[in-house]
C-alpha cells in the first residue's frame, strides 16, 4: 500500500483564501476561553501522543479506559459502575433553538445513547518475555436515533503498549478529533466521530514523541456506493517545547465518480505548560484542503450547509476544491469550570472564499460530577451567499447545548 502525502495544494491556498485571518486572530487572542474536555487537549497538557492510554479505540475517541474516566473525573469520585473496562456506557442530550423564524428545527432530542463491551480475549500484557499478545474484542451499540445497529466493533490486538492493530468498524484516525459531528472539517472531509469504516489499521510510537496511525477502510454504508480509502496521520508531541503538530491525508477510490482526497494540518499550544501551569489556557487549531467529497453522498453538507433542492449550487460544488478552517480555545478557570471561543470556518469552492461559511461560538463547560458534563454554547454564524443564509442551518446564530453523562 503507497502512501504519498502532498502538502503543497493546501499551504499554497491556505495562504489564505480565509480573508478572516487577522481579524479572526483577534477574536480569539481576547475571547481565550475552555475547559480540558476534548482529547487533544488532554495530549497538550500531559504530552501523552497514544490515545490509547485512556480510549479503548488506539485511533481515539469513543469508550474510555479505567484511566481515561478517571483523568476526565477532575479529581471528583468515580462511580462504582465506571470503575471497570469491561462494560462503558455513553448518553447525550442535545439542545438546539436557532434564532431564526426560518428554521422550525428546535428543541430538546436524545442526541446519542452508547454501550460498549470489552471482552478480553487473551490475558492483559505482562513483563514476562513469554507472555502472550494482548487481545480484546470490543463492541460498541448506538441509539436508532443514528440508523446503525452498531458504532464501533473491533478486535483490537496490543503486541506491546507502543503497538496496536484494528481489524472491523471504527472511526479513521484523520485530523484533530472533536467530539462534535458538527464542526465543519469533521463534515467536510467525512471524518466525524460518527463516520464509520470498516477495514484494518495500525497505530504506533515510533518514538516517545512522535506517533503515526494507518488505515485501510471501506467506507460500505457509510456513502451509497463501496469505496476503499487509506488514511495515514503523524503527530508530534515534544516534552521540551509546549506544542503538537500532525498531519494527516487520506485518498478514497470511487467507482463511479473522481476519487476523493483530503489533507490536514493540526496543532496546538498549551500556555498551561508554557507558564509552569499559571495560565490554564489551551490553543488547537487545524486546517484542511479537501477535492471529491462535495459530490458524495454526504447528508452532512447537503442538511446542514445547503438544502438538497438548491441543485444550481450542489453542482456548482461537485468537483471543486474545499477548504476548511478550526481553532479553539480553552480556558480552565476553576478545576470544573471552563469558557469557551470556537471557530469554524468552511469554503466550499476555494474559488470563491467569500461564499464561506463561517461560525463563531461562545460557551463553558461545566462538571457537575465526575459522569456528568455541561456545555453551553450560543454560535453567531452567517454564509457568504445570502440565497442561503436564511434557510442553512450552518449559517443561522443559535443556541446550543450538550447534557452527557457516562459511566
Amino acid at each position: 500500500m503507497l502512501v504519498k502525502i502532498k502538502f503543497s495544494p493546501i499551504l499554497n491556498k491556505i495562504s489564505f483564501n480565509y480573508s478572516f485571518n487577522y481579524r479572526s486572530l483577534s477574536l480569539i487572542l481576547l475571547f481565550f476561553t475552555t475547559h480540558l474536555w476534548a482529547r487533544p487537549e488532554y495530549a497538550l497538557k500531559t504530552t501523552t501522543v497514544s490515545c490509547s492510554a485512556c480510549h479503548l479505540n488506539p485511533f481515539g475517541g469513543g469508550a474510555r479506559t479505567v484511566f481515561g474516566k478517571a483523568y476526565g473525573s477532575f479529581g471528583k469520585k468515580l462511580a462504582p459502575f465506571s470503575k471497570q473496562d469491561l462494560f462503558s456506557a455513553d448518553i447525550r442530550a442535545l439542545g438546539y433553538f436557532p434564532q431564526s423564524n426560518k428554521v422550525k428545527t428546535s428543541g430538546f432530542t436524545l442526541m446519542n445513547v452508547q454501550g460498549t463491551i470489552n471482552a478480553p480475549l487473551s490475558p492483559a500484557i505482562s513483563d514476562e518475555p513469554d507472555e502472550i499478545t494482548k487481545t480484546n474484542l470490543v463492541i460498541n451499540f448506538t441509539s436508532p436515533e443514528l440508523n446503525q445497529l452498531s458504532g464501533e466493533s473491533f478486535i483490537l490486538i496490543e503486541p506491546n503498549p507502543n503497538l496496536q492493530f484494528v481489524v472491523g468498524k471504527f472511526a479513521r484516525p484523520f485530523g484533530l478529533l472533536t467530539d462534535e459531528h458538527r464542526t465543519y472539517i469533521r463534515m467536510q472531509t467525512f471524518s466525524s466521530l460518527r463516520d464509520y469504516e470498516s477495514g484494518i489499521g495500525m497505530s504506533h510510537e515510533i518514538f516517545e514523541t512522535i506517533h503515526f496511525d494507518l488505515t485501510y477502510t471501506n467506507t460500505n454504508g457509510v456513502t451509497s456506493e463501496p469505496t476503499w480509502g487509506k488514511v495515514f496521520n503523524l503527530r508530534w508531541t515534544p516534552y521540551f517545547v509546549p506544542f503538537m503538530f500532525g498531519i494527516s491525508t487520506s485518498h478514497h477510490e470511487r467507482p463511479s465518480k473522481n476519487d476523493s482526497y483530503a489533507q490536514s494540518f493540526y496543532g496546538g499550544y498549551s500556555f498551561d505548560r508554557a507558564t509552569q501551569y499559571n495560565i490554564p489556557i489551551t490553543l488547537t487549531f487545524e486546517a484542511s484542503h479537501a477535492k471529491g467529497w462535495n459530490n458524495v453522498d454526504n447528508s452532512k453538507l447537503e442538511g446542514f450547509l445547503f438544502s438538497s433542492s438548491d441543485l444550481a449550487f450542489k453542482n456548482s460544488i461537485a468537483r471543486k476544491d474545499s477548504l476548511g478552517f478550526y481553532s479553539q480555545i480553552l480556558w480552565n478557570v476553576r478545576p470544573h469550570l471552563s469558557l469557551l471561543y470556537k471557530y469554524d470556518q468552511l469554503t466550499l469552492d476555494d474559488k470563491y472564499p467569500a461564499d464561506a461559511f463561517e461560525r463563531h461560538g461562545i460557551g463553558l463547560n461545566w462538571n457537575l460530577n465526575a459522569n456528568l458534563i455541561f456545555q453551553v454554547r450560543t454560535e453567531y454564524a452567517k454564509s457568504g451567499r445570502s440565497d442561503l443564509n436564511k434557510s442553512s442551518k450552518g449559517a443561522l446564530d443559535s443556541l446550543y447545548f450538550i447534557v452527557r453523562a457516562w459511566m
